[in-house]
């Protein structure tokens, strides 16, 4: 494989930052839904302790099971999204981390030999714009 990465986080603290960023965002939210869910499965709980008459013991064991479910299936998909998220949070900050480290690399090497060499960029990288425009202004200085 002649393009695979050898190197996952290019401008770790520009990326790191950003992927706690998402996470804590995700978090907050699965914390919530967590809180309310046990809410939930709580007031129930109330209620049909104190529908005694009306409710059987198995009513109790079937809510009791429900909220234990419950609970493992959101610890699992939290889980399984936070993965996602992390992954997915790695590719796009390769996509801004990679041109600002190649054209931050491109400067100091212009800034040591006084030669400027053309910045180019993959196809899907963020800030093409900006590397087109350094290119245009050290051609047009030469």
């Amino acid at each position: 494989m002649p393009n695979f990465r050898k190197k996952y986080l290019i401008e770790p603290n520009f990326q790191i930052r950003f992927l706690n960023f998402i996470s804590l965002g995700i978090v907050l939210n699965l914390f919530l839904y967590l809180l309310s869910n046990l809410f939930v499965f709580y007031r129930l709980t109330i209620f049909a302790e104190g529908a005694k008459g009306m409710i059987t013991d198995d009513t109790l064991t079937l809510i009791e099971n429900l909220s234990k479910d419950q609970l493992i299936v959101l610890l699992l998909s939290s889980l399984l999204i936070t993965v996602f998220s992390y992954g997915v949070g790695l590719v796009m900050t390769h996509r801004a981390a990679g041109p600002l480290f190649r054209i931050n690399k491109h400067l100091d090497e212009f800034n040591s030999t006084k030669k400027f060499t053309k910045i180019s960029l993959r196809e899907k990288d963020f800030f093409k714009e900006t590397a087109d425009k350094i290119n245009l202004a050290f051609a047009n200085r030469e």
